[in-house]
Protein backbone atom coordinates (compact mmCIF):
# COMPACT_ATOMS: atom_id res chain seq x y z
CA UNK A 1 0.00 0.00 0.00
CA UNK A 2 1.67 3.24 -0.86
CA UNK A 3 1.88 6.23 1.82
CA UNK A 4 1.24 9.48 1.41
CA UNK A 5 3.71 12.14 0.14
CA UNK A 6 6.61 11.07 -1.63
CA UNK A 7 10.16 10.87 -0.18
CA UNK A 8 13.28 12.01 -1.11
CA UNK A 9 16.25 10.46 0.79
CA UNK A 10 19.70 11.55 1.36
CA UNK A 11 22.61 9.48 3.45
CA UNK A 12 24.67 6.64 3.29
CA UNK A 13 23.33 5.74 6.52
CA UNK A 14 27.36 4.86 7.76
CA UNK A 15 26.46 6.25 11.18
CA UNK A 16 30.16 5.52 12.43
CA UNK A 17 33.76 5.26 10.77
CA UNK A 18 35.49 2.72 9.99
CA UNK A 19 32.95 -0.09 10.24
CA UNK A 20 32.97 -3.23 8.31
CA UNK A 21 29.46 -3.75 7.19
CA UNK A 22 27.14 -1.07 6.23
CA UNK A 23 23.21 -1.42 6.31
CA UNK A 24 20.67 0.21 4.84
CA UNK A 25 17.57 -0.07 7.46
CA UNK A 26 16.04 3.45 6.90
CA UNK A 27 16.21 3.53 3.28
CA UNK A 28 14.99 -0.52 2.94
CA UNK A 29 12.50 0.43 5.62
CA UNK A 30 10.94 3.29 4.13
CA UNK A 31 10.52 1.33 0.90
CA UNK A 32 8.92 -1.55 2.96
CA UNK A 33 6.51 0.57 4.68
CA UNK A 34 4.89 1.84 0.87
CA UNK A 35 6.67 5.27 0.55
CA UNK A 36 7.30 6.31 -2.61
CA UNK A 37 11.09 7.38 -2.73
CA UNK A 38 11.43 9.32 -5.40
CA UNK A 39 15.39 9.89 -5.18
CA UNK A 40 18.26 9.15 -3.03
CA UNK A 41 20.81 11.20 -2.98
CA UNK A 42 24.53 9.73 -1.59
CA UNK A 43 27.70 10.18 -1.71
CA UNK A 44 29.93 9.37 -5.21
CA UNK A 45 31.65 6.46 -5.68
CA UNK A 46 34.86 5.94 -4.48
CA UNK A 47 38.23 3.53 -5.19
CA UNK A 48 38.47 1.11 -2.69
CA UNK A 49 41.38 -1.83 -2.26
CA UNK A 50 43.13 -2.73 -5.17
CA UNK A 51 41.28 0.35 -6.93
CA UNK A 52 38.12 -1.10 -7.70
CA UNK A 53 35.48 1.00 -8.02
CA UNK A 54 32.83 0.79 -4.74
CA UNK A 55 29.29 2.46 -4.57
CA UNK A 56 27.83 3.34 -1.46
CA UNK A 57 24.93 0.59 0.16
CA UNK A 58 22.36 3.20 -0.43
CA UNK A 59 22.93 3.62 -4.04
CA UNK A 60 22.98 -0.25 -4.35
CA UNK A 61 19.35 -1.02 -2.57
CA UNK A 62 18.03 2.15 -4.51
CA UNK A 63 19.24 0.74 -7.83
CA UNK A 64 17.87 -2.62 -6.89
CA UNK A 65 14.40 -1.05 -6.37
CA UNK A 66 14.69 1.47 -9.13
CA UNK A 67 14.96 4.54 -7.61
CA UNK A 68 16.63 7.32 -9.16
CA UNK A 69 20.10 8.19 -7.23
CA UNK A 70 22.42 11.34 -7.58
CA UNK A 71 25.40 12.06 -6.38
CA UNK A 72 26.00 15.75 -6.44
CA UNK A 73 29.83 17.25 -5.98
CA UNK A 74 28.70 20.29 -4.66
CA UNK A 75 25.96 22.97 -3.51
CA UNK A 76 24.99 24.09 -6.34
CA UNK A 77 24.21 20.90 -8.51
CA UNK A 78 22.79 19.21 -5.59
CA UNK A 79 20.32 22.47 -5.15
CA UNK A 80 19.10 22.24 -9.04
CA UNK A 81 18.47 18.35 -8.68
CA UNK A 82 16.40 18.84 -5.98
CA UNK A 83 14.62 21.90 -7.33
CA UNK A 84 13.59 19.99 -9.85
CA UNK A 85 11.65 17.36 -8.13
CA UNK A 86 9.94 20.18 -6.49
CA UNK A 87 8.75 21.22 -9.52
CA UNK A 88 7.58 18.45 -11.23
CA UNK A 89 5.70 16.48 -8.18
CA UNK A 90 2.51 16.61 -8.12
CA UNK A 91 2.79 16.53 -4.27
CA UNK A 92 5.53 17.98 -1.95
CA UNK A 93 8.05 15.57 -1.10
CA UNK A 94 9.21 15.17 2.26
CA UNK A 95 12.79 14.91 3.10
CA UNK A 96 14.37 12.15 5.04
CA UNK A 97 18.10 12.40 6.04
CA UNK A 98 20.20 9.57 7.41
CA UNK A 99 24.48 10.41 7.35
CA UNK A 100 24.77 12.09 4.58
CA UNK A 101 28.24 13.56 5.20
CA UNK A 102 27.08 16.57 2.57
CA UNK A 103 25.86 20.05 4.15
CA UNK A 104 22.39 20.61 2.98
CA UNK A 105 22.21 24.32 1.68
CA UNK A 106 19.31 26.62 3.39
CA UNK A 107 18.31 27.18 -0.30
CA UNK A 108 17.38 23.07 0.16
CA UNK A 109 15.93 23.43 3.60
CA UNK A 110 13.31 25.81 2.41
CA UNK A 111 12.09 23.77 -0.43
CA UNK A 112 10.82 21.23 1.97
CA UNK A 113 9.16 23.62 4.05
CA UNK A 114 6.66 22.98 6.52
CA UNK A 115 7.52 19.57 6.69
CA UNK A 116 11.64 19.74 6.76
CA UNK A 117 13.60 17.46 6.33
CA UNK A 118 13.47 14.45 9.24
CA UNK A 119 17.04 13.61 10.20
CA UNK A 120 17.85 10.43 12.57
CA UNK A 121 20.40 11.31 14.90
CA UNK A 122 22.45 8.64 16.44
CA UNK A 123 22.50 10.41 20.13
CA UNK A 124 20.33 12.17 22.56
CA UNK A 125 20.15 15.18 21.68
CA UNK A 126 21.11 17.86 22.84
CA UNK A 127 24.07 15.40 23.91
CA UNK A 128 26.65 14.33 21.47
CA UNK A 129 26.02 16.47 18.27
CA UNK A 130 28.93 15.95 15.71
CA UNK A 131 30.12 13.60 13.62
CA UNK A 132 31.55 11.44 15.85
CA UNK A 133 28.77 10.71 18.50
CA UNK A 134 28.60 6.61 18.43
CA UNK A 135 32.63 6.58 18.82
CA UNK A 136 32.28 9.85 21.21
CA UNK A 137 29.64 7.45 23.65
CA UNK A 138 32.07 4.81 23.56
CA UNK A 139 34.86 7.06 24.56
CA UNK A 140 33.03 8.22 27.51
CA UNK A 141 32.13 4.70 28.83
CA UNK A 142 28.88 6.86 29.00
CA UNK A 143 26.08 4.00 30.36
CA UNK A 144 23.19 5.05 27.81
CA UNK A 145 22.84 6.55 24.35
CA UNK A 146 19.92 6.43 21.91
CA UNK A 147 18.10 7.94 18.61
CA UNK A 148 16.47 11.40 17.57
CA UNK A 149 14.49 12.19 15.43
CA UNK A 150 14.85 15.71 14.58
CA UNK A 151 13.84 18.38 12.20
CA UNK A 152 17.22 19.49 10.14
CA UNK A 153 18.28 23.32 10.35
CA UNK A 154 21.52 25.12 9.19
CA UNK A 155 23.29 25.14 12.51
CA UNK A 156 24.57 21.34 13.32
CA UNK A 157 22.06 19.14 14.81
CA UNK A 158 20.31 21.94 16.51
CA UNK A 159 16.70 21.31 15.04
CA UNK A 160 13.41 20.79 17.24
CA UNK A 161 13.41 16.88 18.23
CA UNK A 162 10.48 14.99 17.44
CA UNK A 163 11.47 11.80 19.21
CA UNK A 164 13.97 9.78 21.12
CA UNK A 165 14.51 6.22 22.62
CA UNK A 166 17.21 5.51 25.26
CA UNK A 167 19.25 2.51 24.42
CA UNK A 168 21.30 0.97 27.54
CA UNK A 169 25.28 0.35 27.17
CA UNK A 170 26.94 -2.68 28.21
CA UNK A 171 30.02 -1.06 28.19
CA UNK A 172 31.72 -3.86 26.06
CA UNK A 173 29.34 -3.62 22.72
CA UNK A 174 31.99 -3.67 19.69
CA UNK A 175 31.30 -0.02 17.31
CA UNK A 176 30.26 -2.42 14.79
CA UNK A 177 27.13 -3.64 17.01
CA UNK A 178 26.16 -0.44 18.39
CA UNK A 179 26.04 0.98 14.52
CA UNK A 180 24.10 -1.61 13.97
CA UNK A 181 21.60 -1.47 17.30
CA UNK A 182 21.19 2.78 16.71
CA UNK A 183 20.79 2.12 12.94
CA UNK A 184 17.81 -0.11 13.30
CA UNK A 185 16.37 1.87 16.08
CA UNK A 186 16.94 4.82 13.94
CA UNK A 187 14.68 2.86 11.28
CA UNK A 188 11.89 1.71 13.67
CA UNK A 189 11.48 4.97 15.16
CA UNK A 190 11.39 6.50 11.52
CA UNK A 191 8.62 4.62 10.13
CA UNK A 192 6.37 4.73 13.35
CA UNK A 193 6.67 8.17 13.47
CA UNK A 194 6.81 9.67 9.63
CA UNK A 195 3.02 9.61 9.60
CA UNK A 196 2.55 11.86 12.48
CA UNK A 197 5.29 14.01 11.34
CA UNK A 198 3.28 14.39 7.92
CA UNK A 199 0.28 14.93 9.74
CA UNK A 200 1.54 17.66 11.92
CA UNK A 201 0.08 15.42 15.01
CA UNK A 202 3.82 14.76 16.46
CA UNK A 203 5.57 18.35 16.99
CA UNK A 204 8.84 19.11 17.63
CA UNK A 205 10.24 20.37 20.80
CA UNK A 206 13.05 22.88 20.95
CA UNK A 207 16.56 21.53 22.26
CA UNK A 208 17.74 22.57 25.38
CA UNK A 209 21.25 24.64 24.59
CA UNK A 210 22.40 24.88 27.41
CA UNK A 211 22.63 21.07 27.85
CA UNK A 212 24.57 20.93 23.93
CA UNK A 213 27.52 18.77 24.08
CA UNK A 214 29.65 18.54 20.90
CA UNK A 215 31.93 15.36 19.28
CA UNK A 216 34.30 15.92 16.33
CA UNK A 217 35.62 14.32 13.76
CA UNK A 218 38.50 11.39 13.52
CA UNK A 219 41.72 11.87 12.02
CA UNK A 220 44.92 9.51 12.14
CA UNK A 221 46.67 11.29 14.44
CA UNK A 222 44.96 9.73 17.27
CA UNK A 223 45.87 6.41 16.40
CA UNK A 224 48.55 6.29 18.69
CA UNK A 225 47.62 4.52 21.76
CA UNK A 226 49.99 5.71 24.80
CA UNK A 227 49.09 3.52 27.70
CA UNK A 228 51.35 5.29 30.72
CA UNK A 229 48.93 7.91 30.25
CA UNK A 230 45.51 6.74 29.79
CA UNK A 231 43.79 4.30 32.39
CA UNK A 232 42.92 0.71 31.33
CA UNK A 233 39.19 1.26 30.73
CA UNK A 234 40.33 4.73 28.87
CA UNK A 235 42.36 2.40 26.56
CA UNK A 236 39.65 -0.52 26.27
CA UNK A 237 37.11 2.29 25.22
CA UNK A 238 39.53 3.47 22.26
CA UNK A 239 40.51 0.21 20.96
CA UNK A 240 36.33 -0.06 20.66
CA UNK A 241 35.84 3.29 19.80
CA UNK A 242 38.93 3.78 16.97
CA UNK A 243 38.23 -0.36 15.85
CA UNK A 244 38.22 -0.06 11.86
CA UNK A 245 39.25 3.93 12.25
CA UNK A 246 41.49 5.70 13.03
CA UNK A 247 42.57 2.13 14.90
CA UNK A 248 44.55 1.69 18.06
CA UNK A 249 48.30 1.45 16.98
CA UNK A 250 51.27 -0.01 19.82
CA UNK A 251 54.67 -1.31 19.56
CA UNK A 252 54.94 -4.46 20.96
CA UNK A 253 58.04 -6.45 21.13
CA UNK A 254 59.69 -4.22 18.39
CA UNK A 255 56.31 -4.87 15.93
CA UNK A 256 54.29 -1.98 15.11
CA UNK A 257 50.44 -3.44 15.63
CA UNK A 258 47.08 -2.64 15.77
CA UNK A 259 44.87 -3.91 18.86
CA UNK A 260 41.44 -4.99 17.10
CA UNK A 261 40.07 -6.63 20.42
CA UNK A 262 41.26 -6.44 24.35
CA UNK A 263 39.72 -6.76 27.63
CA UNK A 264 40.40 -5.33 31.12
CA UNK A 265 42.05 -7.24 34.29
CA UNK A 266 44.05 -6.45 36.93
CA UNK A 267 46.62 -8.89 36.40
CA UNK A 268 48.01 -9.72 33.15
CA UNK A 269 47.62 -12.99 31.30
CA UNK A 270 50.30 -13.14 28.35
CA UNK A 271 53.77 -11.43 28.24
CA UNK A 272 51.94 -8.39 25.22
CA UNK A 273 49.38 -6.93 28.18
CA UNK A 274 49.97 -3.45 28.57
CA UNK A 275 50.19 -2.16 31.89
CA UNK A 276 48.34 1.32 31.65
CA UNK A 277 48.69 4.57 33.82
CA UNK A 278 46.22 3.53 36.74
CA UNK A 279 48.25 0.00 37.25
CA UNK A 280 45.73 -2.27 35.55
CA UNK A 281 46.05 -3.93 32.23
CA UNK A 282 45.17 -3.59 29.02
CA UNK A 283 44.62 -7.49 27.86
CA UNK A 284 45.35 -8.08 24.05
CA UNK A 285 43.51 -10.56 22.57
CA UNK A 286 43.34 -9.41 18.81
CA UNK A 287 45.79 -7.46 17.02
CA UNK A 288 47.50 -7.15 13.36
CA UNK A 289 50.88 -7.07 13.09
CA UNK A 290 52.23 -4.23 10.54
CA UNK A 291 52.10 -6.21 7.32
CA UNK A 292 50.55 -9.19 8.60
CA UNK A 293 47.62 -10.78 9.09
CA UNK A 294 45.10 -10.66 12.16
CA UNK A 295 45.87 -13.09 14.96
CA UNK A 296 45.57 -13.58 18.36
CA UNK A 297 47.82 -12.62 20.82
CA UNK A 298 48.66 -16.42 21.36
CA UNK A 299 49.54 -16.52 17.54
CA UNK A 300 51.64 -13.41 17.98
CA UNK A 301 53.67 -14.47 20.86
CA UNK A 302 54.41 -17.88 18.80
CA UNK A 303 54.76 -16.20 15.15
CA UNK A 304 56.92 -13.02 16.03
CA UNK A 305 58.32 -12.59 19.90
CA UNK A 306 59.62 -16.27 20.06
CA UNK A 307 61.63 -15.88 17.01
CA UNK A 308 63.24 -13.06 18.17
Amino acid sequence: MKNSRPVIFFGNEQIAHGVKHVITPALEGLIEAGYEVVAVFTSPDYKGRRRKVVMPRTKEVAMMHGIPVYQPTGVREMTVLVGGFFRKAEEKPIGVLESYGHMIPGRILEMFEPGGIVNIHPSLLPEYRGATPIEAVMLDGAGETGVSLMKLVKQMDAGPVYAQKVLELRGNETKQELYESLSVMGAKMLVENLPSIISGELEAREQDEARATFCGKLDKSMANLDVTKMSATECYNRVRAFDGFPKSKVVIGGVGCVITEASVAEKAETTIDLKCRDGRFLIVKKLVPEGGKPMTAKDFINGYLRER
